[in-house]
């Protein structure tokens, strides 16, 4: 028979298990750049599947949502807490800075909410994201699959799954291929 004490260290285990499998899931990719992809991850959104509606609580960098259709779009998950996240967030600005000038799109979004805001300034301040950043978007962040984080997303402009960062290849090759694709 399972004792009271045995059920609360099982549940106080459990949240360990779940906690550590998303924080490990934060650290595993340590380098900046480039960034190769990181695995195959069953959860996120398959090769040509529709992006979700991005619902977010407010935008950082914006005065509101920018406009995605019929562009390459890059989509970063990340959080300010994540080290991986902020050790990628320089190789992202300089593929911002070739891409962007060809029409590519970049927007971040973070599950962080408004209570966050000064963290997110912060992180603002110190890395230079140029793009849009959505705060308060756990539920598109759900609806991609994502599990872990840093994760990053190619859209086409027809609004499908490019590539992520958990498939074969890195962001840079697959916007060349994206930008080829709809040239």
């Amino acid at each position: 028979m399972i004792s009271s004490k045995n059920v609360l260290i099982i549940c106080m285990l459990t949240g360990v298990f779940v906690t550590t499998a998303f924080v490990t899931g934060c650290v595993e990719h340590q380098e900046a750049a480039p960034m190769p992809s990181r695995g195959k991850a069953t959860s996120l959104l398959p090769k040509g599947a529709d992006m979700p509606q991005v619902l977010v609580e407010g935008w950082m960098n914006s005065e509101s949502a920018p406009e995605l259709q019929g562009k390459v779009v890059v989509v970063d998950l990340f959080a300010t807490w994540c080290k991986p996240c902020r050790d990628l967030t320089p190789h992202l600005v300089k593929n911002y800075e070739i891409y962007h000038r060809q029409g590519v799109e970049f927007i971040a979004l973070t599950g962080e909410t408004a209570s966050d805001l000064p963290k997110l300034e912060q992180f603002r301040k110190e890395l230079h994201p140029p793009w849009p950043i959505g705060y308060g978007a756990m539920s598109t962040m759900t609806a991609l699959g994502v599990r872990t984080i840093p994760t990053v997303y190619v859209f086409t402009p027809q609004g499908k799954v490019f590539w992520h960062s958990h498939m074969d290849g890195t962001l840079e090759e697959a916007l060349n291929q994206a930008l080829a694709a709809n040239g």
